[in-house]
C-alpha cells in the first residue's frame, strides 16, 4: 500500500516551456492538488504514474511496486475500440472487478453505450468508462484528472459517492478547488513555473 509519494526538484519541458514543482511529500490518502490551468496538475498525475519520465528530479513512491491506475483526458485511449473492448484489455491487465463494473455502469445508464467506438462516445460517457475503469481496477493507488468533468448531476453525485468510499490512496485533480467533498481531501496547491 502507498502511504507517502515524495516529490523532489522535478522539472518538466514541453516545447521549451517549464513545469517546476517543488519539493512536496503527499502523504494523506486522500489529497485534492488544484490550481489555475497550466500550472501543471495533468502533467504531475502522469509523472506520479510513470507514464512521463521527469527531466530532472525524482518522484518516488514507498514501494518498490506500487499499483496505479489513472483517468485522465491527457491520456490516449484508441478511439477505434468500443467500450467492451477497452473494458476486456483492462481486466486482462488492471485485475479489473467485472461484476461491480457491470453494476455501477448500468447504475449510471452507461452500458448501452460501451458497444460503440470510444471516439463516438459522449464526453460524459467516456469519462464514466474512464473513472470507473480506474476506481474499479485493483489498485494501491488511482490518479483522477477532473473526475467530475462532463458529468451531470446524477453521475457527479454518484462519482463522489464510489471516490469517497474507496479504501484506495487516492489523488485527484481539480483546476476549479470546487470539488463537492473537498473537506475529505488535504488540499495542495500548484502555482505553475
Amino acid at each position: 500500500m502507498i502511504t507517502n509519494i515524495a516529490i523532489r526538484n522535478v522539472k518538466k519541458y514541453y516545447d521549451g516551456n517549464l513545469s517546476l514543482f517543488a519539493d512536496m511529500d503527499i502523504n494523506n490518502p486522500r489529497t485534492l492538488i488544484y490550481g489555475k490551468n497550466g500550472s501543471g496538475k495533468s502533467t504531475l498525475l502522469r509523472l506520479i504514474a510513470g507514464i512521463e519520465q521527469p527531466c530532472e528530479g525524482t518522484i518516488s513512491l514507498n514501494l518498490r511496486k506500487a499499483s496505479i491506475n489513472i483517468s485522465s483526458d491527457s491520456i490516449d485511449i484508441p478511439f477505434l475500440f468500443t467500450g467492451h473492448e477497452i473494458i476486456s484489455l483492462y481486466k486482462a491487465n488492471k485485475h479489473l472487478n467485472l461484476d461491480a463494473f457491470n453494476h455501477h455502469a448500468k447504475q449510471l445508464s452507461l452500458t448501452p453505450y460501451l458497444s460503440k467506438r470510444y471516439g463516438e462516445m459522449s464526453t460524459g460517457n467516456r469519462k464514466k468508462l474512464s473513472v470507473l475503469l480506474a476506481m474499479l481496477s485493483q489498485n494501491d493507488a488511482v490518479l483522477l484528472d477532473e473526475p467530475f468533468n462532463g458529468l451531470d448531476k446524477f453521475s457527479k453525485e454518484f462519482t463522489e459517492n464510489l471516490i469517497s468510499q474507496s479504501s484506495m490512496f487516492v489523488i485527484l485533480v481539480d483546476h476549479q478547488n470546487q470539488t463537492p467533498f473537498h473537506k475529505l481531501f488535504k488540499r495542495v496547491e500548484l502555482r505553475g513555473a
